[in-house]
C-alpha cells in the first residue's frame, strides 16, 4: 500500500479554478512532472494517507509553489482519453477554505456547464478531528466535454493544507431518466474515500500503524 504525503503552499482562488477545470472540463494544460511522493515524515508533520487502487497508474503529477496534483487511471486506460480517473490535491492558504462552502462553490459552477446536473450530500461532518465533506455530483450532459461524468468528492480541512480527492467516470451523453451509475458502484466509491484520511500522530490526530 502506497502511501501519499501531498502538501503544497498554493493560492486559494487560482486552486478553485484548476480544480474546476480538471473534474469537468476539456483543453486543461497539463505538465507532467513525474512522481514525487514521499512516504517517510516525523510527529506533528500534516500528511494525506491514501493509495490508488491496483491496477491504477499514475498518468500526471504537478508540483510547484501553487499547486500538488497526482492523477490515476486504469492501466487499460490513457490520460487524454479517460473513462475513470482519482486526483489528490492540496493546497495551503489563510483562511483554509469550509469543506462544505468549498462544496457548495463547485456545485454553482458545475450546474452553469452542466445541462442535466445533480448534487447529493453524502457525508459531512469530522473524520479524525478535522471538518470533512463528502458529495456526489451527477452531471447527464457536460457543455465542456460533450459526455456525461459523475464525480464523488471527498474534501478535508487540514490544520495546514485543504485536501481534495475526487473519483470521476466518464461517458456517453445520458437521457434525463438514465441512471448514471449502480448502488453498487457508488457503495464502492464511498468505501474508498472513507478509507482516506489526514494525520500528523498527534493524540487529536492519531495516524494509522504502517501497513
Amino acid at each position: 500500500m502506497k502511501l501519499l504525503y501531498i502538501s503544497t503552499p498554493v493560492n486559494w482562488l487560482k486552486f478553485a479554478c484548476l480544480f474546476a477545470c480538471l473534474i469537468l472540463a476539456a483543453g486543461c494544460e497539463q505538465s507532467t512532472t513525474g512522481n514525487d511522493v514521499k512516504i517517510s515524515y516525523s510527529i506533528g508533520e500534516e500528511r494525506l494517507l491514501a493509495a490508488a487502487p491496483q491496477g491504477w497508474k499514475e498518468v500526471f503529477s504537478r508540483n510547484d509553489p501553487e499547486l500538488r496534483v497526482v492523477e490515476f487511471v486504469p492501466e487499460d486506460q490513457q490520460n487524454e482519453k479517460w473513462s475513470d480517473k482519482i486526483t489528490f490535491e492540496s493546497l495551503k492558504g489563510d483562511p483554509l477554505p469550509d469543506p462544505i462552502e468549498f462544496q457548495d462553490g463547485l456545485i454553482l459552477e458545475q450546474r452553469e456547464n452542466c445541462e442535466n446536473f445533480n448534487s447529493y450530500s453524502t457525508f459531512s461532518g469530522i473524520e479524525n478531528g478535522y471538518p470533512t465533506t463528502v458529495q456526489l455530483f451527477i452531471c447527464k450532459r457536460s457543455e465542456l466535454i460533450k459526455q456525461s461524468q459523475v464525480t464523488m468528492l471527498k474534501a478535508i480541512q487540514g490544520d495546514e493544507h485543504f485536501y481534495v480527492i475526487s473519483l470521476a467516470q466518464r461517458g456517453a451523453p445520458l437521457a434525463d431518466d438514465a441512471k448514471a451509475m449502480s448502488d453498487e458502484e457508488i457503495a464502492g466509491w464511498s468505501l474508498y474515500l472513507r478509507g482516506i484520511s489526514v494525520c500528523d500522530d498527534t493524540p487529536e490526530h492519531p495516524c494509522p500503524e504502517p501497513d
